[in-house]
């Protein structure tokens, strides 16, 4: 296994039993873009149940650098790449965009739009 930076977020889970916890592997040239945008992500008015529906509020807990293999104790957890994440993350932005009944306020509207382009870079890798 190549050398992988792992991302450990904490997340507010809707269902009871769920983990809070989600695993996300990214390669350490796109580290400090991942970590930047979630910074970001963190401080959005976009960082809750509302938006985000299946993963709820997002916050960084950990960042392991350069990690050479990873061994998951747990099938109940495992780590997921940088690229299925984001597009976990854009589908469920991209609802608030097609939803038409929805009034999004102007700042609300450009913060979608930012973070659904944002993270499309991020899912090809060309952040």
């Amino acid at each position: 296994m190549a050398r992988v930076d792992l991302f450990v977020l904490q997340v507010e889970r809707q269902k009871e039993g769920e983990p809070n916890v989600v695993f996300v592997m990214v390669p350490p040239q796109l580290s400090s873009d991942f970590d930047a945008l979630h910074k970001k992500l963190e401080n959005s008015v976009l960082n809750e149940l509302t938006y985000l529906p299946k993963w709820g509020k997002i916050s960084r807990t950990l960042h392991i650098e350069g990690a050479s293999s990873i061994n998951m104790l747990s099938d109940d957890v495992q780590p997921i790449s940088f690229s299925d994440w984001a597009n976990i993350i854009l589908s469920q932005l991209n609802q608030h965009m097609q939803d038409e009944e929805e009034e999004l306020s102007s700042k609300l509207e450009d913060e979608l739009i930012f973070f659904i382009g944002e993270f499309t870079l991020l899912r090809d890798g060309s952040i």
